[in-house]
């Protein structure tokens, strides 16, 4: 019986050991980066530079048109500096520029001598003052296909011994322009935030030969995708990826232009069809067409022999929004590429705040400057509201659960649920209350418009009853207009008659009174001249917006400072504690009270506002 118990407890304890041998003995884990690239081909597509990827995760990704050969070599040179400091801090700055490795750019230390062999390279001199050999020989570097990037003076040259000499103001347009020049010495460059990173970018982008860039920041990404830039005939290319399974770059040769011309649309909505067509002389082989998109193929044809001049015609229909190349090739390869886009529409619901639904409308991700669309709740009663800087406000009375959207913007037409939680406090009111009265209050205000006769212009001596004429320009009564606008302290603010005599008395007159009636005829010839606009008793420069909203916001100030209320400017009028004033209708947090200028625009909105139910 002990034997059997110490075998037992022999196995445990041999179980416990061998798995602590295994765990300890296990290597450790390795996490998986949370991003990478993998490029996969890029070519021409048209008069595009195309480049196709695989991403997942987070990172990014540029494409970059350059008009010279991309550099892949920086060559540092070492030599005197201009102080112990710029000598001493030398290795600093190289081992700084050993990460542009990390992309594939080689970086390695030279001397004097071996700068006669460089080529197609970035030579950087960050030694504080210009070497006399390096200017003398600044046509040969060039023609070597070399970029200078300088790090010091402008105004100092390293000889045999150390001089002032303007240099660079010395070379011509040509030569300057093809030299980097970092003002400054070694050491100011290397302690000045961001500087490091800033020259490492211009070298790894080649910034002084840059014609055109796109760059994709991608997170939680996973997918092949496709960048494009325009690219002339005979540029170049170099596409650059971030990410933290790794770093790297591809560049191009020169890319010539395709033998053919390929005419297709270039920008297309989703509902229209793009055209296309070539004209092949002879081929060498077969002639084919492939259409693809993020490299997956989307269409192709066998087109057969051409032994003269023909021309084919093509149209397509794109179900998807994206990238499309076209290509057509015979045995001899690639005759002609086009690059068709198909725009993106979308819309979204991103914010819900009782009666009023607020909608995202963009096209390509951008918003839609202004428009207009068409909006139904449950497919009933579809209503017409506008857009604006991408933004589009819908009221609707929605019930609790679901509640779908009909929203058609041009021939886009999207349904969109969205499910009502529970029932708003204003959603009970609405269905109780005279629709729009629980939005927002609302007020209005009847702009007086009085005629009044007109008068010749005369002007009052002080203590005398004698009247003298006088003739202004129209540029004094400007003058006189903006300083009253000075002294209210609100830019673009409408005056009154009253405070446009004051000031005419102050700037025109030398204090004499003037006739009411004269300064309004006076006024009445700048107004029809186009100087001036009028509402009511107020006048504003041309130019200073909608004056019957300015006129409206001006007696609301008027009115809030009579009253001692503290406020503040908000959205087309003015922000209190408890609620904001205004002539525009906007999201705010506060009880919004809106001022109308006569019951026709108060109805207009009224109507507008009546939610969808």
């Amino acid at each position: 019986m002990v034997s059997k118990k110490l075998i037992i407890i022999g196995a445990i304890v041999f179980v416990l050991v061998a798995t602590l041998i295994i765990t300890l003995v296990q290597p450790p884990k390795i996490e998986v980066p949370s991003g990478y690239v993998e490029p996969i081909k890029g070519g021409r597509a048209g008069t595009d530079a195309y480049f196709l990827f695989l991403a997942n995760g987070s990172g990014k990704a540029s494409l970059i048109a350059l008009n010279e050969k991309p550099k892949t070599t920086v060559v540092v040179l070492s030599e005197t500096g201009i102080d112990d400091e710029t000598t001493n801090r030398f290795d600093e700055f190289v081992q700084k520029m050993v990460s542009l490795q990390d992309y594939g750019i080689g970086v390695e230390v030279a001397g004097a001598s071996d700068l006669r062999g460089v080529r197609e390279s970035v030579i950087i001199i960050p030694n504080g003052a210009m070497p006399q050999y390096v200017l003398d020989d600044l046509a040969s570097f060039h023609a070597r296909g070399n970029r200078i990037v300088y790090i010091g003076k402008t105004d100092f040259v390293l000889s045999r011994e150390l001089r002032q000499d303007y240099w660079l103001v010395q070379l011509d347009n040509e030569t300057r322009s093809k030299i980097v020049v970092k003002e400054g010495k070694l050491g100011d460059f290397l302690d000045t935030p961001g500087a490091v990173d800033a020259l490492r970018g211009e070298i790894l982008r080649n910034d002084w030969a840059k014609a055109g860039e796109t760059d994709f920041v991608f997170s939680g990404f996973s997918g092949r995708k496709t960048l494009f830039v325009p690219l002339p005939d005979r540029q170049y290319y170099r596409f650059i990826y971030e990410a933290a399974g790794g770093n790297g770059m591809m560049d191009s040769g020169p890319m010539l232009r395709d033998p053919i011309f390929v005419s297709a649309t270039p920008d297309i909505y989703p509902w229209d069809k793009a055209e296309l067509f070539f004209t092949v002389n002879q081929s060498a082989g077969k002639v084919m067409y492939s259409l693809e998109r993020d490299g997956d193929p989307i269409a192709g044809e066998e087109l057969g022999y051409v032994g003269a001049e023909k021309v084919f015609y093509y149209t397509f229909e794109f179900e998807e929004p994206g990238d499309y190349i076209f290509r057509v090739y015979d045995n001899s390869g690639t005759l002609g590429t086009a690059h068709m886009h198909v725009k993106r529409m979308d819309i979204s619901i991103v914010e819900v705040r009782d009666v009023r639904v607020l909608f995202n409308v963009t096209v390509d991700g951008v918003p839609v400057k202004s428009g207009k669309a068409s909006v139904s709740l449950d497919g009933v009663e579809e209503r017409e509201f506008a857009i604006t800087d991408g933004q589009m406000a819908v009221p609707a009375r929605m019930k609790s659960g679901e509640n779908n959207f009909r929203v058609r913007y041009l021939e886009y037409v999207k349904t969109i649920t969205y499910t009502q939680r529970q029932e708003g406090l204003l959603e009970t009111y609405a269905k109780w209350l005279i629709p729009g009265a629980v939005i927002i209050a609302i007020v209005y205000i009847l702009a007086s418009v009085r005629r009044r006769p007109m008068y010749t212009l005369r002007i009052e001596k002080m203590g005398k009853k004698k009247t003298n004429n006088v003739f202004v320009a129209p540029e004094q009564i400007t003058y006189a207009l903006q300083d009253v606008e000075k002294s209210c302290g609100w830019k673009e603010v409408p005056v009154s008659l009253k405070e446009l005599m004051q000031s005419f008395k102050k700037n025109i007159t030398d204090g004499a009174d003037m006739y009411d009636g004269d300064v309004e005829s006076v006024m009445k010839a700048m107004e029809e001249k186009g100087y001036v606009e009028k509402y009511g008793d107020y006048y504003q420069l041309h130019g200073w917006g909608d004056v019957h909203k300015n006129v409206i916001t001006r007696r609301i100030r008027d009115a809030l400072v009579l009253s001692g209320e503290k406020f503040k400017d908000a959205w087309g009028g003015f922000e209190l504690d408890r609620f904001v004033v205004s002539t525009e209708y906007f999201n705010t947090d506060k009880n919004l009270i809106l001022v109308f200028e006569d019951e026709e625009e108060k109805r207009k909105f009224l109507e507008m506002m009546e939610p969808l139910s």
